[in-house]
């Protein structure tokens, strides 16, 4: 069996998500962060393919608990010595409704607020400082730490964080749809369906 195709990203109207082009997809039927490791089924691979946390996009490789878990990811394959196929450059596109895991990029203590990137959005994330995992006090440099989030839309068009975010190494996350964490007493976020396009994800 030889797999064709691979899994890539483009532009397209819309740039904000990162999605698949046709090629080779499949779903997450298995993943341990402790050991750093998994398994996706449901491709054009009759079995079963296991890929390593080196695989994936590195803003995604501490995640713990369910997050990889049922999640549909496009990648490539190389064949292993026995015969067997093992997954590369590993992709965790948007999924309307689930959390997402990205890198804090920058903050302002004396603004209170900061940015996140990650590879399954196009532009970076807004964040406020009340948004911060519980367990980060301010004064530590929190730039560089990956974290799990919900994301919405504003107003203005922006992305932004709603509710608390999780520190990847510390806490499993759930996948918990959009919206139900609590946001301070603003606006409840808009239908992220009707911002989802084709878009290009950071290298």
């Amino acid at each position: 069996l030889k797999p064709r195709g691979s899994s890539r990203v483009r532009h397209g109207k819309c740039l904000e998500f990162l999605q698949m082009e046709p090629g080779l997809s499949g779903t997450v039927k298995s993943w341990n962060g402790a050991k750093g490791f998994g398994f996706i089924t449901g491709s054009a691979i009759p079995d079963d393919v296991m890929f390593s946390k080196q695989e994936l996009p590195e803003d995604v490789r501490e995640v713990q608990g369910q997050f990889l878990t049922s999640r549909i990811v496009g990648f490539e394959v190389e064949a292993n010595p026995d015969g067997r196929y093992k997954a590369t450059s590993v992709t965790v596109p948007y999924v309307d409704g689930k959390q997402v895991a990205g890198k804090i990029k920058s903050f302002s203590e004396r603004h209170g607020y900061g940015f996140i990137t990650s590879s399954s959005l196009f532009e970076d994330v807004r964040f406020q400082a009340e948004e911060l995992p519980a367990m980060v006090a301010r004064s530590v440099d929190i730039v560089g730490q990956l974290v799990i989030f919900n994301v919405a839309k504003k107003g203005d068009g922006k992305l932004c964080v709603t509710g608390q975010m999780l520190l990847q190494n510390k806490a499993a996350a759930t996948t918990s749809a959009v919206g139900n964490m609590p946001m301070g007493g603003r606006a409840g976020p808009t239908s992220l369906t009707s911002i989802k396009g084709t878009g290009k994800g950071k290298g």
